[in-house]
């Protein structure tokens, strides 16, 4: 029986291939509690692309999950439960099991978000991983893993539109939300289930205006929102 230090010692090595090389954070995620896992929903447009859809909004939804690096060490030896993790390193495979525990990590967290537009999910609805910088892997005490609804066709805005995105991962676990339309989005918000920061909140990681938007209310696991085109009204906020 492998001893209880180099268990804990090959489970390290395995775990640290699982971190960010790099100093760039992935995405916006909270720090202030660093024991519980977090929920981050953003809903913004995209980039003008592809054909043309005159001034209306091309919708983007991004979904920012934290977990943190304790709870997946122990996600990552229960994944690997049946497999001698001191062998594989000293065969050199271990980044094959990195790679596979990451794709098993994005696999389950995908299956936990739902979304509707208009109360229907959209046609072909997929959440894929974003192409942020360092998705997937651990930083800062936390596994941050990002996703973006992908759908058969874009989700252009050209009236009111109800959104609503459920969150169902790290159930029995107190998380912490946060649900935000980007403020330089070209969208009015009628209505939302949750306030939105004031016009020129600072929304730097860490700041007070950016603290305030986080709150581990179990009613947070359903964001709502009414949005149209900004042309429709004057800026981005509920009146």
């Amino acid at each position: 029986m492998r001893s209880p230090v180099v268990a804990v010692a090959v489970v390290a090595s395995a775990v640290a291939g699982l971190l960010a090389p790099f100093t760039i954070r992935p995405a916006r995620a909270h720090s202030a509690w660093p024991d519980l896992h977090s929920t981050r929903t953003e809903v913004g447009c995209r980039e003008a692309s592809g054909p043309a859809v005159g001034e209306h909004c091309r919708l983007r939804v991004l979904v920012t999950l934290e977990v943190p690096a304790a709870v997946a060490v122990v996600l990552f030896q229960e994944h690997w439960r049946e497999v001698d993790l001191a062998a594989e390193i000293r065969a050199g495979r271990i980044e094959e099991l990195e790679d596979g525990f990451r794709a098993r990590q994005f696999e389950r967290l995908a299956g936990g978000i739902a979304l509707r537009i208009g109360g229907e999910e959209p046609p072909g609805l997929e959440w894929k991983p974003s192409d942020r910088f360092g998705n997937g892997y651990g930083l800062d005490g936390f596994f941050v893993y990002e996703f973006e609804a992908v759908t058969t066709l874009p989700i252009v805005v050209e009236e009111r539109t109800a959104v609503v995105v459920r969150h169902g991962n790290f159930a029995g676990d107190e998380v912490m939300f946060s649900h935000l339309v980007d403020p330089s989005a070209p969208l009015r918000v009628v209505a939302a289930s949750v306030a939105m920061p004031p016009e020129g909140a600072d929304l730097t990681p860490g700041s007070a205006d950016e603290t305030a938007l986080w709150s581990s209310d179990e009613s947070r696991r359903v964001f709502e929102l009414v949005v149209e085109p900004e042309a429709h009204g004057e800026g981005n906020r509920p009146p």
